[in-house]
């Protein structure tokens, strides 16, 4: 949504030809998009912050804290590790010297 610049987010889900967006309406309707951003904020961030994530850090967060909730592991649990490559500009990587995609 981020790379077609509209004057309302309204015409991304438009059924003008000429407005249409296929990269968007097909993947989430438009209720479901104004549900998101009615409950989703974004802190601003802080001028002195250095974490990169500080924007959705609270996000981020309240995540974690439901999923330790959620989670009851039993006595024999097992967890697959895997790494993807990541070809993306977020400078947020880690290195794994160990790893076949060491980022």
């Amino acid at each position: 949504m981020g790379i077609i610049q509209v004057s309302d987010y309204k015409f991304l889900w438009s059924t003008n030809r000429f407005l249409v967006n296929g990269g968007v309406k097909d993947v989430l309707p438009v209720k479901r998009y104004e549900k998101l951003t009615q409950y989703l904020h974004v802190n601003e961030q802080e001028a002195n912050s250095i974490d990169k994530l500080a924007r959705i850090r609270p996000m981020i967060d309240s995540v974690l804290e439901r999923c330790r909730v959620a989670n009851k592991p039993r006595q024999n649990q097992s967890i697959d590790e895997a790494m993807i490559p990541y070809k993306g500009r977020f400078s947020a990587k880690q290195y794994v010297p160990s790893k076949p995609v060491k980022w």
